[in-house]
Order: structure tokens, then C-alpha cells, then sequence
């Protein structure tokens, strides 16, 4: 999965890079541009596999979809500017924020990043193929379908609802359909 983003993330900055080398440098300005995105993907995948999807950590479970979207923005604009930097780490370049083209590289990086944050959440909240199958326009038209659906009874979950409370019961019905969403 990392591998697959990183890869995706290297042909998006060579491709931006591509439209905005000059005409001197050109090959340098793409194969730079492809590093930075590589960087930039490495980095806000594995943020997100680490901590923000991480099953273990639960954090996206527990924080409201605006914060863990703020939350990831701000991760993500860290792994941006590192990966904007790489040309002043690499090749003896101007410093990052002396860089006349900044402004608009972290605006580009940080739009995509914000459209891989939502879809991301997006897929959180409805699930992988329900998100595909709307973005595709697969629930535009009526259709027959074959559906599996799991009925569970978590035991002595009467008395556990008693001795918890109610929010603090629906948050660990909620964990227990998460954790067994991905099985089912």
C-alpha cells in the first residue's frame, strides 16, 4: 500500500514539475519534482497508516471528522514542506522559503494532500465499496443486489450498557462493528 502511494506520489510531483519546469533545467526540475512527491507520499502514508488509520490507536474512532481532517492537514503540511525542501537539501538550491515558487507548490501540494485526507475519511465513514460505488454512480440507477448481513449479540452486553452508560456503550458497540467490518 506505501509502496503503491509512494510510486503515485513521485508521478503527481514529476508530472506538476513537468508543467512548471523552466526550459534550463528541465529534467532536473521533473526528476526533483518526482522525488519531492515520493517524499510527500512516504510521509503522509505512513502518518496515516501509523496513526491515523492505526486500529490500535483507535484515534480515528474517537476525534469528530473535522478535527481528524485538521489533524491530518497539519501532518501532511509538515511532510509538504520537507518534501519542498528536498531541492535545498539535494541540490545546493536557494533556500525553501526564498523559493518565489513556494507559495504555489505548497498550495498544489497541500490541495492534493487535503483531496487524499477526504477521500480517506470519506471511505471511513461509508466504507470502501459503498464510496466507489457512489463516486462511480453505481446508486444512480435502481438495481437488484445479493447482500450478506451479520446479526451479532455481544454477550452480557445488557449489563455491561448498565454499568458504563450509555455513551460509553455506544462507543465500544461502535469499536466492536469496526473491528468486525473489515472480517465480515
Amino acid at each position: 500500500m506505501v509502496a503503491k502511494v509512494v510510486v503515485a506520489a513521485a508521478i503527481i510531483g514529476g508530472l506538476i514539475s513537468f508543467f512548471r519546469a523552466a526550459d534550463g533545467d528541465f529534467w532536473i526540475e521533473v526528476f526533483l519534482g518526482a522525488v519531492r512527491g515520493a517524499v510527500i507520499g512516504l510521509g503522509c502514508s505512513v502518518s496515516e497508516i501509523q496513526v491515523f488509520s492505526n486500529p490500535e490507536l483507535r484515534i480515528a474512532r474517537r476525534l469528530p471528522p473535522v478535527v481528524l481532517m485538521i489533524l491530518r492537514a497539519a501532518a501532511y503540511s509538515v511532510f509538504i514542506v520537507l518534501g519542498l525542501a528536498i531541492p535545498w537539501l539535494l541540490a545546493d538550491a536557494p533556500p525553501l522559503w526564498r523559493d518565489p515558487g513556494f507559495g504555489e507548490m505548497f498550495a498544489i501540494s497541500a490541495l492534493v494532500a487535503f483531496a487524499f485526507s477526504s477521500g480517506i475519511e470519506i471511505m471511513r465513514l461509508l466504507g470502501s465499496e459503498a464510496t466507489i460505488a457512489l463516486v462511480s454512480g453505481r446508486y444512480s440507477r435502481p438495481r437488484l443486489e445479493d447482500r450478506v448481513i451479520l446479526f451479532a449479540d455481544v454477550v452480557g452486553s445488557t449489563a455491561l450498557a448498565e454499568r458504563i452508560g450509555d455513551l460509553r456503550f455506544h462507543d465500544f458497540l461502535r469499536d466492536v462493528a469496526q473491528d468486525l467490518a473489515e472480517a465480515v
